[in-house]
């Protein structure tokens, strides 16, 4: 018990100080940008994740033990008024000694129902909360990426149209954004599409740009009769589009790089007939199967086929995990690396290097 109290101490102590907790997490050096969502939030040394109850947590990959992020010894944990950890469930991400966070709502307006988002910051223990920056007429979805590189945020948001009563529409309009974290300026950089119902999904930095997809409807949304078929999952519904916006120039494009499937540690996973190839940050490209992938520690990793490629050698090797339970490799570390259980976002384990990849393929 007294150890256990001692590693909650320590992580709470992480939270408020940020010094040595952070420095032996090793995945930096593959990329210096980072993104944020609901399912991936590295930073500082550990990971922020929210529970059902929409409360703040904060992992320490050292420990790996979690704790909510509240300084209050004797709090419940219970009463969003009075327990710090509520609140901040959009985006919420830790920069420079700082947590950040979104806020989003519904106001009338002149011309009827209109959305915003805020901007704010805290201490990071959650208290001293500060607005930062508000945006009318636009929203941050809770499910959008957000690109932290530098101490600028790249994200989407969008522009809706609400009915009579408040409920938002399909019409909507995306628009790329940035904001400084240092300087507090606010920049609508590019508006990416208005199709009604059309989505976008941010990739990440590669390479000095940040690349994003939006997609939209080829024609009327599929009714059920269409889902109905048999060659309904062949069928292209939508068209795909992809952009990029270079940090140092300013300038909002169609992409250079197409068919992009995802975006892990500052290496680009794009779609290919044969499978998918992993781009590296120099620009070799390194063919690999059907599956998903995480780069992560000088490793290219498929944790539902339980493989392991060394990017230096091409190498394959197995990799030593349980076969009942599913994996994402969150972060390396200098004594090994920290997975998380997609059964249970909730629970993370950390594996030396030598236990966790196996023999040669």
């Amino acid at each position: 018990m007294k150890k256990l109290l001692s590693t909650i101490l320590s992580i709470a102590l992480c939270l408020s100080m940020f010094t040595s907790c952070g420095d032996s997490v090793t995945d930096e050096t593959e990329s210096t940008s980072r993104v944020i969502s609901q399912y991936t939030d590295v930073g500082e040394g550990g990971e922020l994740f929210v529970d059902s109850l929409s409360r703040l947590h904060f992992v320490d990959f050292e420990s790996t033990v979690s704790v909510i992020v509240c300084p209050y010894p004797n709090c419940t944990h219970t009463d969003s008024d009075t327990c710090p950890s509520f609140g901040m469930y959009n985006h919420p991400f830790l920069y420079d000694g700082k947590l950040y966070y979104f806020v989003t709502g519904v106001s009338m307006g002149d011309d009827g129902y209109e959305n915003y988002f805020s901007i704010y910051s805290a201490e990071t223990d959650g208290t001293s909360r500060v607005k930062l920056k508000t945006v009318s007429n636009r929203t941050v979805n809770v499910y959008e990426r957000i690109v932290l590189t530098g101490d600028t945020i790249y994200f989407c948001s969008e522009e809706s149209v609400y009915d009579a009563y408040g409920t938002s529409t399909n019409q909507r309009t995306i628009y790329f954004n940035s904001y400084s974290l240092s300087s507090g300026e606010y920049t609508e950089i590019a508006e990416v599409g208005s199709y009604d119902g059309g989505e976008d999904w941010v990739f990440g930095e590669y390479n000095g740009k940040i690349y994003l997809q939006y997609s939209y409807l080829k024609g009327d949304e599929p009714t059920i009769e269409d889902i109905m078929q048999d060659d309904y999952k062949n069928t292209d519904w939508y068209n795909y589009d992809y952009y990029m916006y270079i940090i140092e120039t300013g300038e909002f494009s169609e992409s250079d790089i197409a068919n992009i499937s995802e975006w892990s540690n500052g290496y680009l996973i794009l779609n290919a007939d044969t499978g998918k190839i992993v781009l590296t940050p120099n620009g070799e490209e390194i063919e690999v199967g059907f599956g998903s992938y995480e780069v992560c520690g000088g490793y290219i990793f498929d944790t539902w086929s339980k493989i392991a490629i060394e990017i230096s050698t091409g190498r394959q090797y197995s990799l030593n995990l349980d076969d009942n339970y599913s994996y994402s490799v969150v972060c390396h570390t200098d004594d090994g690396f920290v997975l998380k259980y997609l059964e249970d976002e909730y629970s993370y384990i950390k594996i030396a290097d030598s236990d966790l990849i196996g023999k040669e393929k």
